[in-house]
């Protein structure tokens, strides 16, 4: 299925929710909390306190969106989304996909976060 306007990719959409996530530029005093859609408040108060590894996150979302529509190029559902953000509709139901992308997503994040850390690049790592 062909992305169109209503039917963004998650890795597109990211990129326009989040531009300093496309160019590389993120900002540590936590001003990046407030620009993802979908968190709850306990959510964004992590983040706050947390915003060296946001960037990490968002590499790891990234990952796995990409890999989603890599599994998943040549199903009927391929990982996309009918608008953008992250916070989608469709991942509250409970369905097979659902599992799989907090699945991924999940795992995506912990791999970034936890190489992040093994580097030294996020500072409080504890």
């Amino acid at each position: 299925m062909p992305a169109s306007p209503q039917n963004k990719p998650f890795n597109e959409a990211s990129s326009k929710l989040l531009p300093q996530a496309a160019s590389g530029a993120f900002r540590s005093d936590g001003i990046a909390c407030g620009l993802l859609p979908g968190l709850t408040r306990r959510q964004r108060s992590v983040c706050a306190r947390h915003p060296g590894a946001i960037q990490y996150v968002i590499e790891g979302l990234n990952a796995a969106a990409q890999e989603c529509q890599l599994q998943f190029a040549d199903q009927r559902w391929n990982c996309t989304a009918p608008h953008a953000g992250f916070a989608l509709p469709q991942l509250k139901i409970a369905s097979r996909e659902t599992a799989y992308v907090f699945a991924l997503s999940s795992g995506a994040v912990s791999h970034a976060l936890a190489r992040a850390c093994a580097q030294g690049s996020v500072p409080d790592c504890g």
